[in-house]
């Protein structure tokens, strides 16, 4: 049975955070879509994860921080890096880097892979949970693999079911999922285009794609 909590109310905070702890999966509010979301550092978690979606296993998925700083300590040190998380962050942006080879990232989220996706959330109560936490945490929309991502507590509950472990009821700013940028050297690549429009991206770094 999924438990449901409300984003306005204080506890479920801790209640999220102790099922994170535990190897739970939750549902938790974004600025771009419902996450899906478990202790990025947790393999047998992250394989939970990937089973509720239905995702493939050489699929990788994206984790959050809480602040550039904390997506800095994940990924090796990059000017244009630490740039993108400066200004492009808090917000609907995930940064894939080359990650640091001490990072704690489980290896399935990277789907073995040597780059890995790193968000900072705009989104307070999302936020809040990982400052909790104190621990990096999986973001990937809260679907089954191939459907549409979901925006609402009613979409999550509809693909995903008692699959999961906590639905947190509350809002999504955008709606949409967040642009993917990917940082070799100094170029950037274009993944997807999401909410923050392609240009946008390349006139705040002042960069050019390859």
């Amino acid at each position: 049975m999924v438990l449901v909590l409300e984003e306005e109310d204080p506890k479920s905070i801790k209640h999220v955070v102790r099922e994170l702890k535990s190897g739970g999966l939750v549902a938790i509010p974004c600025d771009t879509v419902y996450s899906l979301s478990c202790d990025a550092t947790d393999e047998e978690a992250v394989a939970r994860l990937f089973e509720a979606k239905e995702r493939p296993p050489d699929k990788p998925v994206s984790v959050a921080v809480h602040d550039p700083e904390d997506a800095m300590k994940l990924l090796e040190e990059n000017e244009l890096v630490r740039k993108a998380f400066e200004l492009l962050t808090p917000g609907p942006v995930t940064v894939v880097a080359r990650m640091r080879e001490d990072s704690p990232i489980a290896p399935n989220v990277t789907a073995g892979r040597r780059t890995l996706g790193v968000r900072v959330p705009d989104h307070p109560f999302f936020l809040r949970v990982v400052r909790k936490l104190g621990k990096p945490i999986v973001t990937t929309s809260a679907n089954v693999s191939g459907e549409p991502a979901p925006s609402s507590p009613d979409e999550v509950l509809e693909q995903l079911g008692d699959r999961i472990d906590v639905l947190v009821e509350g809002k999504c700013k955008y709606r949409r999922p967040s642009t993917v940028i990917e940082i070799t050297g100094s170029r950037i690549e274009i993944i997807r285009e999401g909410v923050v429009p392609r240009d946008d991206v390349l006139k705040t770094l002042g960069v050019t794609t390859r």
